[in-house]
């Protein structure tokens, strides 16, 4: 369940993105493989699998509404949150993921507005 919502969630943001440059996209992909491969819960606490669950329907349902990063991660942090501290960091990971994309993406896009400019 969770590697199919992982995977839904960078299928989206990656079709929904069309100006993000590749390498942004490859630097996104690899920070959620890394969160990924990291759970929050141990195979044993069945009430961190349950909140981890939960936490992942969230994630697919910001996917699948979602437009581009920026409305994922936004999503993310406004309505996927837990009360387990574990999947909560679990759930700013992603969203961290998502952002750190966007802020290289408008930093590249400032540079090139300042290179027309200049």
């Amino acid at each position: 369940m969770r590697i199919i919502a992982l995977a839904l969630l960078a299928l989206v943001a990656l079709s929904a993105v069309n100006a993000q440059s590749a390498s942004d996209i490859q630097k996104m992909t690899e920070c959620m493989d890394e969160v990924q491969k990291q759970p929050p819960c141990q195979k044993t606490d069945t009430d961190c699998q349950k909140a981890e669950d939960e936490a992942d329907k969230c994630s697919a349902n910001c996917t699948s509404s979602a437009k581009s990063f920026g409305d994922i991660a936004s999503c993310l942090k406004s309505k996927c949150s837990s009360q387990n501290k574990d999947v909560q960091a679990y759930i700013d990971k992603q969203a961290k993921c998502l952002n750190s994309s966007i802020i290289s993406f408008v930093l590249a896009a400032l540079v090139a507005s300042f290179a027309f400019l200049f």
